[in-house]
């Protein structure tokens, strides 16, 4: 089995794993100095985007693609080349499809979908001045961004107009209270299998994680 994967800078996880498989890994990468393009069968040094990786999947016949990137435009990026080579030449993507990556990589979308689907989530808004906020604390937050990046628990109207003069507007979400516990869940051809559960402790004023 020959698969690609996109990015090295975690290929380090799964390199010795994919070795002890029998599995060919080629792996595709922007930055030239970037770590553990050694621990790869070969690799390419390809411009940023996702026209590289398709190429080098067709012309190295790979019979899968395992991107190694997650931040939000990106995941968009890798969608399109999911649908790409699944589409026209029946080469699997471990990914998301574009749905899934436009509703993922926008916090408001996501709430909207949770909404629709009557998932339970926190009361949440969408703000530009500080008079639309009338409770508080509340957490205020990009509609992009991942790892807590530009989220803050506004406990006065003070907070608040701070916020809104650095950011001009933002996702305003209920604040709760409690311990907060993640899971994160792999689904491939119809099998659902959730990792392990991270306990990551009780919610904090100060901004700082819980970790």
């Amino acid at each position: 089995m020959r698969i690609l994967f996109i990015g090295s800078r975690l290929f380090n996880d799964v390199a010795e794993y994919a070795s002890a498989m029998g599995v060919t890994t080629i792996l595709s990468e922007s930055n030239p100095d970037a770590p553990n393009l050694e621990l790869a069968d070969s690799y390419h040094i390809v411009p940023r985007g996702m026209e590289g990786p398709l190429e080098i999947a067709l012309r190295e016949d790979v019979d899968a693609v395992v991107p190694l990137i997650g931040v939000d435009g990106p995941l968009r990026d890798v969608a399109w080349l999911k649908e790409k080579l699944e589409a026209d030449y029946g080469v699997p993507v471990v990914a998301s499809g574009p749905e899934a990556a436009e509703i993922s990589t926008d916090k408001f979308k996501t709430k909207e979908f949770f909404s629709r689907n009557r998932i339970r989530t926190p009361e949440y808004g969408l703000i530009d001045s500080p008079e639309d906020v009338t409770e508080m604390p509340v957490v205020l937050k990009q509609r992009e961004g991942q790892g807590g990046s530009g989220v803050m628990v506004a406990a006065t109207p003070s907070d608040v107009r701070e916020y809104l003069h650095a950011h001009d507007h933002a996702l305003m979400e209920e604040y709760i209270q409690g311990r907060e516990i993640s899971v994160e869940v792999l689904r491939w051809n119809d099998e659902t299998l959730p990792l392990v559960a991270v306990d990551k402790g009780d919610t904090r004023m100060d901004g700082l994680h819980p970790l």
